[in-house]
């Protein structure tokens, strides 16, 4: 038990609050906006190509684990193709930009395209733009038409038939529920490929490599995405962030179903007990959409308020 860290177990919108909401986060953002901009600008330019290590976040999870509806609970929005089986099959860039905050000086903020947050945030829907290049984003006119878009691009370079590719996909989205992040979501960890699929029978290794040329660099913050329905003893995503992070100092750990604990007798301090590593930036738990929850028709802003209420009592 001498690796149970403290844990944190509050929603994505609880969360926003206890790091610090409004009249706070919006001083802070506009002190920090114009180092998120040159970062971003850094990003699209392709920097990176160089050998230079930019800061960004890499998502960790076996497939099947909940990566995907916690990455649609940290963005706010649902744009990202959802299913059984794999389903990220190759890396995915996503820039979110807030359109929630304006300047320091009280007129509304610019993107890096040159857009206004402001006026941005006004619109039905938030801005998007996506590409196979950083630097060479399309809009699309909708969150339904991004998504089938990252789908289309998706088959286009991994096939049809639950391929896998390592080439990147660009996404930019800006809207009021974005925080202002970079993130990568890494197709999910797996021992052996799917039968009757595309996937090459060395599936394993090649996803573990995705793993460690995206969170190979001290610049990268690990998310280590594990179900509480596993012992963590077991779990691929803990072992794949240990190697690249062995004291655990850039890696969060984060519980997802914790909402199937319920009835089994066991709790998160349970399930962590026998974790072996230590998650140096803590652990977060979550309840997100189901499966089930996106075939019924739960929205993003739905399952938000319902993991608030779950937290709550």
């Amino acid at each position: 038990r001498g690796h149970l860290p403290d844990v944190r177990l509050y929603s994505g919108t609880a969360a926003s609050s206890a790091r610090g909401g409004g009249t706070l986060r919006d001083q802070l953002l506009g002190r920090v906006q114009p180092l998120l901009d040159a970062v971003h600008r850094l990003h699209a330019a392709g920097i990176e190509e160089t050998g230079i290590s930019l800061p960004r976040i890499v998502v960790v999870g076996e497939q099947s684990s909940g990566k995907s509806s916690l990455l649609e609970a940290l963005i706010g929005y649902d744009i990202l193709p959802t299913g059984s089986g794999t389903v990220t099959r190759r890396p995915l860039y996503l820039r979110l930009v807030s359109t929630q905050t304006g300047s320091r000086d009280g007129s509304p903020a610019s993107d890096a395209s040159g857009g206004s947050r402001g006026s941005m945030a006004a619109e039905a829907e938030p801005r998007a733009r996506v590409g196979e290049n950083a630097s060479a984003l399309q809009p699309v006119a909708s969150l339904a038409e991004l998504k089938a878009t990252i789908l289309a691009m998706t088959n286009a370079v991994a096939g049809v038939n639950a391929g896998i590719s390592p080439a990147p996909l660009y996404v930019e989205l800006a809207g009021p529920r974005c925080p202002e992040l970079t993130l990568v979501d890494l197709p999910g960890l797996v021992k052996n490929p799917l039968p009757g699929s595309d996937q090459p029978a060395d599936i394993e290794a090649r996803t573990l490599e995705l793993v460690q040329l995206y969170g190979a660099s001290p610049m990268s913050i690990l998310i280590a995405v594990v179900p509480a329905t596993i012992d963590p003893a077991t779990s691929d995503a803990i072992r794949a962030c240990r190697r690249l992070d062995p004291t655990g100092e850039r890696t969060l750990g984060v519980l997802t179903k914790l909402d199937l604990l319920d009835g089994s007798g066991n709790s998160a301090a349970d399930v962590l007990a026998t974790n072996p590593f230590r998650f140096g930036l803590g652990v977060v738990g979550t309840r997100n959409r189901s499966a089930a929850d996106m075939v019924g028709g739960v929205t993003v802003a739905a399952a938000r308020a319902r993991e608030d209420a779950y937290f709550e009592t």
